[in-house]
């Protein structure tokens, strides 16, 4: 989809100097492979049925999946039906989150598979130029479930969280928000619900939204994600977490009085 991920990997790509050509599944499935040295195809809304692709396509790409701890179940193929398949027809596996590499290691045994975190892009996500603080804590992103609607609501009476609301403002026009706000405040899709087609608890995803706001020099209030203890990231300097919706305030608090203390600190 347009103005989704994938643009930013684009851009990327080619400001490391390689040429590159945006493609829809279709495109994919009827190109031909000698004119391309990497197909990097990334998870989309709709998910893509590699089955339609050839073998010498297949060799030469890879999936980078982002949501496969739902989409295994609530699409048809599934997320990870089609990581087997990629691999087998000898392309590689990446994943945004460790927990889905590591459940089709157990389950599949998938061998040709490695963690590919998300990040943010530091050319739109800026903490220059330096803007007034007019929040105290903000919210740029959608919401789809009552578990991240409710946190955010909660945010919202109690702190003074600052949301424009979903799928309202983006790219620089989120950045700036994110400049002018002291912290940024993050609750997981289905925070604290089963999800509403697997029936279990996938609120494990360290989204964009830590990584934009880490470029913009901001900490994140969250709860605890499994993968900071691998990328690195520290209570209490890069992010404040609250292990569950009575502790907002109070983490909240903590973030906005460290942020005070040390207004120059760089969460990056």
């Amino acid at each position: 989809s347009q103005g989704c991920a994938p643009t930013y990997t684009i851009k990327a790509l080619e400001r490391l100097g390689h040429e590159t050509r945006r493609m829809t599944p279709d495109e994919y499935f009827t190109s031909n492979p000698e004119d391309h040295d990497l197909f990097f195809a990334q998870d989309s809304g709709e998910g893509i049925d590699f089955r339609k692709a050839s073998d010498d396509c297949l060799k030469k790409t890879s999936y980078w999946i982002w949501d496969s701890r739902f989409n295994r179940t609530q699409r048809s193929p599934g997320d990870d039906d089609m990581a087997v398949y990629v691999s087998e027809k000898g392309g590689w596996i990446f994943h945004a989150e460790r927990p889905d590499l590591e459940r089709l290691s157990r389950e599949r045994r998938l061998a040709r598979q490695s963690w590919l975190p998300i990040a943010g892009d530091p050319y739109i996500w800026s903490n220059e130029p330096t803007e007034e603080q007019l929040y105290s804590i903000s919210f740029v992103g959608n919401c789809y479930d009552s578990g991240r609607g409710g946190a955010l609501n909660f945010a919202r009476d109690c702190c003074g969280l600052y949301w424009p609301g979903p799928n309202a403002i983006f790219f620089e026009d989120a950045a700036r928000i994110y400049r002018q706000s002291k912290a940024v405040f993050s609750a997981p899709t289905f925070y604290n619900l089963p999800h509403d087609v697997t029936g279990e608890r996938v609120d494990y995803d360290v989204t964009m939204r830590y990584w934009e706001a880490w470029c913009c020099g901001k900490p994140v209030i969250t709860p605890n994600m499994p993968d900071f203890v691998f990328l690195g990231v520290r209570n209490g300097e890069h992010v404040f977490i609250y292990n569950s919706i009575e502790e907002i305030p109070e983490t909240v608090y903590k973030a906005l009085s460290t942020v005070r203390d040390d207004p120059d600190r760089k969460h990056r």
